[in-house]
């Protein structure tokens, strides 16, 4: 049986585009900012998939290839691309040539955490470029400049972001994080999971805290609110069965948890898209 073969995309440097359907898996010739604008999408990267809501921006780089699937009707997503030379010359410019090895290296989902009013800020600028550069002819050389000030604002926001590169002895745990993205491995009891990396618990805690940053019980505890936001997006399930679903222990844990996490309760999650839809 022959492999299904994956689409190679073009796309112009320095230009931005809107999208509001699926994307099958594909490959994109450049590198590629991702600006979630509304509706919710599950973005599958080399087959590690996360859910992301308005506000969500994503680096891809051209050696990945990726599919988006929308979870409601109302959705938009926006791109903006530049060139595998013009990344590393901003790098090599701007930051550092380790920071574009990393970024050319990696096959994960890297996400770039922007406040809303400078995610809205960006999006009105890309949105106007977009118009711009399809109406004047005259005016695309102009669109490009202000798009690219944008990619490297995007850049400098990942710069601070990334509290180190990934060294040779923690590929362990980035190989460790690929396996566990499944639900059915996350929401087993977080011991199990820890049992997994064949490493004791302490010595697992340890390195994964002083790798990302974060404790792993709240690594794992932002996977299970995020695949609970999804699963409250439908009305067949109730809070009793979806908190069995992600693996907390009781419903009024999980409700706890959840509004520790968002700000709201899972009913009123639901409720408030519900209302959107």
């Amino acid at each position: 049986m022959k492999k299904k073969l994956i689409p190679t995309l073009s796309s112009n440097e320095l230009t931005t585009i809107s999208r509001t359907q699926d994307c099958a898996p594909h490959h994109h010739i450049n590198c590629e900012f991702l600006f979630i604008v509304q509706g919710t999408i599950i973005n599958t990267v080399n087959d590690m998939s996360t859910i992301a809501e308005p506000g969500t921006i994503f680096f891809l780089n051209n050696q990945v290839s990726h599919e988006l699937k929308q979870t409601e009707a109302n959705y938009e997503h926006r791109d903006i691309y530049l060139s595998q030379p013009l990344l590393q010359k901003i790098c090599h410019d701007y930051f550092d040539d380790e920071f574009y090895q990393y970024l050319m290296s990696t096959d994960k989902i890297i996400k770039i955490h922007a406040n809303a009013d400078l995610f809205d800020s960006f999006e009105k600028r890309l949105k106007k470029n977009q118009s711009l550069y399809a109406l004047f002819r005259e005016k695309r050389e102009i669109v490009k400049k202000s798009n690219l000030n944008i990619i490297i604002s995007l850049l400098g926001l990942l710069y601070e972001q990334l509290p180190s590169y990934p060294s040779p002895q923690q590929n362990w745990l980035n190989s460790f994080l690929e396996k566990i993205q499944s639900p059915k491995i996350f929401t087993m009891p977080i011991q199990d999971i820890i049992k997994l990396s064949n490493y004791s618990t302490s010595y697992f805690s340890h390195q994964f805290s002083k790798t990302f940053n974060i404790p792993f019980k709240v690594y794992i505890t932002n996977l299970k609110i995020d695949y609970a936001k999804l699963l409250l997006r439908s009305h067949s399930l109730t809070l009793t069965e979806i908190s069995y679903i992600c693996g907390f222990s009781t419903q009024s844990y999980f409700t706890q948890t959840f509004k520790q996490s968002t700000g709201i309760t899972p009913h009123k999650y639901r409720k408030l898209h519900s209302d959107e839809n």
